[in-house]
């Protein structure tokens, strides 16, 4: 008799041409005949048509944005993307997507149908495991060729944020004689102040784990810093550092949208510099940078090509330090080792004024370099001398500009670092 009732009422939904609500009904018939079927008492599932029913559907965009398939998702591990979001780049172009709660890279490729590789790459994206929520990533669409610049490769164990006091040898107090103390220069009213700054970072959602480089040419890859991350490297008695390096691993080798060569203080807030493959229109190179990196530390050293320009110099790093500040970045201060702009060396002198007005660390690498032959500089006397590979168990490597200038990075980085997690601060 069921079977004949359900056949009546098709014909006649047929015939009277209301299709849509018939085979709504017809639906509904079926499942409730089921619920009160003796194999539905059979299996004891009472609610099985409600379950059903309350089943939420995902909608997955596939290769096109308007072509999309219903899935039933019982558990969803997080919150679905609205397809709207998912505006894919022309051929040729790119768009920029804000990363969501819940969000990985593996599931971003896949709802835009782009290689993994790809947004590694165009993103420099050091370790795929971590991307956070406001995090902004370059779309590349179809036939855009990559950028020059690659993410670093090395893999290492990241160190814990906290690690016990027992696993860090005591640090040396010097290099080339002069005192750790004295070249980085956090003392307490500075630690209090970039505790706070960090903590505000971190609730803004910057990531403790990367720095960013700004600077002119001396900071250039793969002079600068980038041996901690895929070079052969030696620390000798500096071993104490190995934490750090795994740390930060991925920003060493990382080419900063705000290094180039014959950078000024006032060019890195230039947008007309920017790179225009990868910064938005009207966005400094600078502002491109922390956007891109989303930074919990910046290191800034500049100041050699603003020779003749004192006041100048004074207006942008104070700019770039309250920018900074604002975003609950930690900025780090430099000084240089060149003469540029003559013996009184006055852009240093602002340099160090600057790092103390703002109760922020000051990393005064020139104090370091008049230990070395030449003030550690070429025959230029601007551009840094090289030692390769860095293995500081070698007298030599206390001899060369750039090794001396890494080592002491990384000492103020580790010594920051500690100091707003409170590891053996």
């Amino acid at each position: 008799m069921v079977r004949r009732g359900l056949l009546l009422a098709g014909l006649g939904c047929i015939l009277s041409g209301v299709s849509l609500f018939c085979a709504w009904a017809i639906s509904w018939r079926v499942l409730n005949t089921y619920a009160d079927s003796p194999a539905a008492q059979t299996v004891k599932s009472p609610g099985l048509v409600q379950s059903l029913q309350a089943r939420p559907v995902t909608l997955r965009p596939r290769s096109s944005p308007t072509s999309v398939v219903a899935t039933l998702v019982p558990h969803p591990t997080s919150t679905p993307l609205p397809v709207a979001e998912l505006i894919r780049p022309a051929p040729g172009s790119t768009v920029l997507y804000q990363v969501k709660p819940g969000d990985t890279l593996f599931t971003i490729a896949l709802n835009f149908d782009v290689r993994l590789d790809a947004l590694v790459q165009f993103n420099h994206i050091a370790d795929p495991e971590m991307i956070w929520p406001g995090q902004q990533l370059i779309i590349p669409g179809e036939g855009v060729s990559a950028p020059t610049r690659t993410a670093a490769t090395r893999t290492a164990t990241r160190a814990a944020t906290r690690l016990p006091t027992a696993l860090l040898p005591p640090a040396p107090g010097h290099v080339n004689g002069v005192s750790t103390e004295q070249f980085v220069v956090i003392p307490a009213a500075v630690q209090q102040n970039i505790r706070k700054i960090y903590a505000q970072g971190q609730a803004h959602g910057n990531n403790p784990r990367a720095f960013s480089k700004i600077g002119d040419s001396n900071m250039e890859n793969p002079y600068f810093l980038a041996s901690f991350d895929d070079e052969p490297y030696n620390l000798g008695e500096y071993a104490y550092l190995t934490p750090a390096i795994d740390y930060f691993s991925g920003s060493f080798g990382r080419q900063s949208m705000a290094v180039r060569i014959g950078f000024h203080s006032w060019s890195v807030l230039d947008a007309a510099l920017s790179d225009k493959t990868t910064c938005w229109p009207d966005e400094t190179p600078f502002d491109c940078e922390l956007r891109l990196h989303n930074p919990g530390i910046v290191l800034i050293r500049l100041g050699t090509n603003d020779a003749g320009y004192p006041e100048r110099l004074r207006e942008r790093l104070r700019t770039m330090v309250g920018l900074c500040i604002q975003r609950g970045i930690i900025p780090i201060l430099g000084t240089k080792a060149d003469r540029a702009e003559g013996p009184e060396n006055i852009n240093n002198m602002i340099i160090r004024q600057i790092a103390a007005d703002n109760n922020i660390p000051l990393w005064d690498f020139d104090l370091v370099a008049q230990t070395m032959p030449d003030s550690g500089l070429g025959q230029d006397h601007v551009h840094l001398t090289t030692f390769y590979p860095l293995d500081y168990t070698s007298p030599e490597a206390f001899q060369h500009g750039h090794s001396v200038d890494d080592l002491t990075a990384l000492i103020v980085l580790d010594r920051v670092w500690r100091s707003v997690t409170q590891v053996n601060p």
